[in-house]
C-alpha cells in the first residue's frame, strides 16, 4: 500500500529523483526508500536490482537482500563472541529475523538499522580483541561505516534511535573492559579505524542533508511524523498494554487480525521474545560476582543498562524532561521493543561467553537455569492472567499460544545451560510457530500496470492526459490498496498515494486559504470520497487524509480530468468513459466535464 506502488510509480518514469505522480512532484530519494538514479543509491543495495531486472526481479532481490543482510549480522555478532559456537550463531540469527516485529514490520527501515547495529557492535568486539595486524576490525568497521549510511537514509528515527542506544551503551561498556586490560591510549588507537569510518559515514550524510535540506525542512514543519514526540510509561495507562511487551506467545493471535489490547493493528502489536528481559537474574548474578573478584564485568552492566533503558521507558512515567534531553521521546514505544530485541541477542551472547570462558560449574549453571525459567514462567503467567481478567481475545489462539509459551519458558531456561544450542532451537521453533506464516513464501509480484484495469488507465490518459482522482466509495482494504496502486503503477499524474510531506502545487490547488493546513500537512496515505462543494480535509488516522471530491467544485473543474472509482459515482460533472472488469472487481474510469447547470 505504500511503497511498492511508488516503486512501480519510479519504474513507470524512468526512475527520477522527483517523481511527478502528485502535482508539484516529491523527492523520490527521501523516507519512501525509492529507486532513483541519484548518487545515494549507491548507499542502497537492496535497490540496485530495479535497474537491471524487470520488476519482478527487483522486488525479489529488495525482499532477500535486506533479510540477508539482518541474518548475516546478527551470525557474525554471535559468532564473533562464541567463535566455537557457529550453530548457535545461526539459531540465534535466524530467531532474529522470524521475531514477530521484524516479521509485521520487514522493511528496509526496520532491518538495514538492525544490521548497521549488529555490525557495529562485531567491529568493536574485534577492534578491541583482535590481534595486532589483523585486518577485520578494518573489514568490519568499513562495513559498519557503510551501513550506517543506508540506515540513517530510512529517516525512520523510531527504528534508528533503539539501534543506537545499544551501541552507544554498549561501546562505552566494551572500552571499559577494554581499558582495564590495556589503558584508555590503546583503546582509542584500536577504535580509530571505526571513528574513521564513522566519520566518512556522517560526512556522506551531511552532503546528502545538504542536497535534500529543503526536503528535510518540509519533513521536520510537519505536524506528523515532525511534532511526533512520546512520553515515558505510555504503557501504564491499563494493565493489558504494558503486558503486551512480554505476550510474544499470544501474537499468533495477530495472524487472524486479532489484537485485542496488545496494539491498534498486528504491525503495532507485535513484539519480541524478552530474552534480555529473561536473563536479567544471571547477567545480575554475574555482575555481583565480578564486583567481588573487583573486576566488573562491563559488558554485563552494559547488557543490563540496555534493558533497563528500554524498560524504563515505556513502563515509568514522569521523567519526560530526561527523556526529551536524551532525545528518547523522538522514539514511539512500541519501537523499542527492536532495541530490546538487539539488547537480548547482545545478553544472549554475555551469558555464554562468559559461562564458555569461566568454565561455569555445574551448580552454577543449574541455579542460572532455575533463575531464567523461573523469571520467565511467573512473566507468562502474569501476562496470561491479565489477559484472562480483562477477557482479551488475543487469548483466542488457543493451544498455539499455550505451546508457544511452554516453548518460551523451556528454552529461555536452557540458554545458561550446557546446551544453550538447545533452548535457542526451541526459541527458534517458537518463534515461528509465532510468526512463521506472517510472510508466506511469495511467488513472483503483481504488476498493477499490466492488468486490464491498469492498461485502461494508461489508455485513457494517454488520449487525453490529465491529472487522475481515484474516489472511494466505502473504506475497504481493496479500495485503500488497489485505486492508488493502479494509478502510480501506472506512471500517470495523480493525486493519491502516501505523501511523505504535501507537494506545495497540489495542497494549493486543493486548499487554496489553507484552512485544512493542520490535516494535510503531515505523512499520510490520501484518499478521495464523494462530498459536495470545494475540498473539506480529514483525518481518519493520523497517518491518513481522506478528501471530499465533487466534480462539479471549482477545484475539480480546474484541477483534474480524470477519476477512477470502483463503484459507480453520481455526479453530474462526470462523464463514464469506461467499464473495467478486472478478475473480481469492476472499475469505472470518468472524464471530468464542465458543469452545465452553471453552478
Amino acid at each position: 500500500m505504500v511503497q511498492e506502488p511508488w516503486i512501480a510509480s519510479q519504474a513507470a518514469q524512468g526512475f527520477p529523483s522527483v517523481n511527478q505522480t502528485l502535482p508539484g512532484g516529491m523527492d523520490a530519494t527521501f523516507m519512501n526508500d525509492l529507486p532513483a538514479w541519484d548518487w545515494s543509491t549507491v548507499f542502497r543495495p537492496h535497490l540496485w536490482g530495479y535497474f537491471v531486472a524487470p520488476l519482478a526481479q527487483g522486488a525479489s532481490w529488495r525482499w532477500l537482500c535486506i533479510g540477508g543482510l539482518g541474518v548475516v549480522s546478527v551470525y557474525v555478532f554471535v559468532v564473533s563472541w562464541c567463535p566455537k559456537r557457529p550453530l548457535l550463531a545461526v539459531l540465534v540469527a535466524l530467531f532474529t529475523l522470524y521475531s514477530p516485529l521484524v516479521q509485521w514490520w520487514y522493511r528496509p527501515q526496520t532491518l538495514f538499522p538492525l544490521a548497521w547495529c549488529m555490525v557495529t557492535l562485531s567491529a568493536i568486539h574485534w577492534a578491541l580483541h583482535a590481534r595486532p595486524g589483523s585486518r577485520t576490525p578494518r573489514v568490519l568497521a568499513g562495513l559498519a561505516g557503510y551501513l550506517a549510511v543506508p540506515a540513517a537514509l530510512t529517516i525512520y528515527v523510531p527504528f534508528i534511535l533503539p539501534c543506537a542506544i545499544v551501541v552507544l551503551i554498549v561501546t562505552v561498556g566494551a572500552s571499559l573492559e577494554a581499558r582495564r586490560r590495556a589503558g584508555w591510549r590503546v583503546v582509542l588507537t584500536r577504535l580509530t579505524p571505526l571513528l574513521t569510518a564513522g566519520t566518512t559515514a556522517a560526512a556522506v550524510l551531511v552532503a546528502w542533508a545538504f542536497q535534500h535540506r529543503q526536503t528535510i525542512e518540509a519533513v521536520m514543519g510537519t505536524v506528523y511524523p515532525g511534532d511526533r514526540r512520546s512520553t515515558t510509561g505510555a504503557c501504564v495507562v491499563t494493565a493489558d498494554s504494558c503486558m503486551a511487551y512480554f505476550s510474544a506467545a499470544w501474537n499468533t493471535s495477530l495472524l487472524n487480525g486479532t489484537t485485542g489490547s496488545t496494539g491498534s493493528n498486528p504491525a503495532e502489536a507485535a513484539t519480541i521474545i524478552q530474552i534480555g528481559v529473561f536473563l536479567l537474574p544471571v547477567l545480575a548474578l554475574m555482575i555481583i560476582a565480578s564486583a567481588r573478584r573487583r573486576r566488573i564485568d562491563w559488558m554485563a552492566v552494559s547488557a543490563v543498562f540496555a534493558t533497563a533503558v528500554f524498560l524504563a521507558f515505556v513502563l515509568i512515567p514522569g521523567w519526560d524532561w530526561l527523556s526529551r534531553a536524551l532525545a528518547l521521546d523522538r522514539g514511539v514505544p512500541q519501537r523499542m521493543r527492536l532495541g530490546m530485541l538487539i539488547a537480548g541477542v547482545v545478553s544472549l551472547a554475555v551469558v555464554i561467553a562468559r559461562a564458555d570462558d569461566q568454565m561455569w560449574s555445574r551448580r552454577v549453571r543449574l541455579a542460572a537455569v532455575v533463575a531464567t525459567g523461573g523469571l520467565a514462567l511467573l512473566i507468562q503467567a502474569a501476562v496470561w492472567w491479565t489477559f484472562r481478567e480483562a477477557a482479551d481475545p488475543v487469548l483466542s489462539s488457543g493451544i498455539v499460544g499455550k505451546l508457544a509459551v511452554v516453548l518460551i519458558i523451556a528454552g529461555i531456561a536452557l540458554i545458561p545451560s550446557r546446551r544453550p544450542w538447545a533452548g535457542m532451537t526451541l526459541l527458534l521453533i517458537a518463534t515461528l510457530v509465532i510468526a512463521g506464516r506472517v510472510n508466506p513464501v511469495y511467488r513472483g509480484t503483481t504488476d498493477l500496470a499490466a492488468s486490464p484495469l491498469g492498461q485502461a488507465v494508461a489508455h485513457v490518459d494517454q488520449n487525453d492526459p490529465g491529472t487522475w482522482a481515484g474516489v472511494t466509495t466505502q473504506d475497504s482494504l481493496q479500495q485503500a490498496a488497489l485505486i492508488p496502486g493502479v494509478l502510480l503503477s501506472s506512471g500517470v499524474s495523480a493525486m493519491n498515494g502516501v505523501q511523505t510531506y504535501p507537494p506545495e502545487e497540489m495542497w494549493r490547488q486543493i486548499d487554496p486559504t489553507g484552512q485544512y493546513e493542520e490535516a494535510w500537512n503531515r505523512l499520510a496515505g490520501i484518499s478521495w470520497e464523494p462530498g459536495a462543494g470545494e475540498p473539506r480535509v480529514s483525518n481518519p488516522a493520523r497517518d491518513q487524509i481522506r478528501v471530499t471530491f465533487d466534480s462539479c467544485s471549482s477545484f475539480a473543474q480546474q484541477n483534474t480530468r480524470h477519476v477512477l472509482a470502483l463503484e459507480a459515482l453520481n455526479q453530474s460533472c462526470l462523464l463514464l468513459d469506461e467499464t473495467v472488469q478486472d478478475g473480481n472487481v469492476t472499475g469505472y474510469l470518468y472524464t471530468v466535464v464542465a458543469d452545465e447547470t452553471g453552478k
